[in-house]
């Protein structure tokens, strides 16, 4: 175990450096994600997530350090993809960083659960425009 300190950051750095991951793993998904194939090797995909660990490590992640691949893809990606769809079961409105992991999961992702198909049911914005507004910096913006 190491012996450096937690690095304390604001909740929102916090939130806008999970989101980077996310579309990091948004943008490499078919690889990440996709059937076996001659092509597509399990050493391409473990290259691929140990790729997302470096890029959010240079995002200011620094807990990542010390993983490597199979804790990005068995436990960094799964606890995302579990507070999404828990906030989604109980009714919560969807954070930015749900919609990029119902984004990278597909339609199909809340398929046998008994919730809306998607955000715009609930009244919310759909992932594509979480993208295109997660540039735009928020202002004025109120937590529920």
């Amino acid at each position: 175990m190491s012996n450096r300190k937690p690095v304390k950051r604001s909740r929102d750095e916090s939130q806008n450096i999970k989101n980077s991951i996310l579309k990091d793993i948004l943008a490499k998904k078919n690889i990440l994600f996709g059937k076996f194939s001659p092509v597509l090797t399990q050493e391409k995909k473990i290259n691929t997530w140990d790729e997302v660990r470096k890029n959010a490590i240079a995002a200011g992640e620094t807990s990542l350090t010390d993983k490597n691949a199979e804790y990005m893809s068995k436990t960094y990606w799964q606890n995302r993809r579990k507070e999404a769809i828990d906030r989604k079961m109980i009714g919560q409105d969807p954070t930015e960083n749900d919609l990029l992991v119902f984004s990278i999961m597909g339609p199909d992702a809340s398929s046998g659960m008994n919730v809306p198909e998607s955000y715009e049911e609930l009244g919310a914005p759909g992932p594509s425009s979480a993208i295109s507004s997660s540039s735009k910096a928020r202002v004025g913006a109120t937590r529920k």
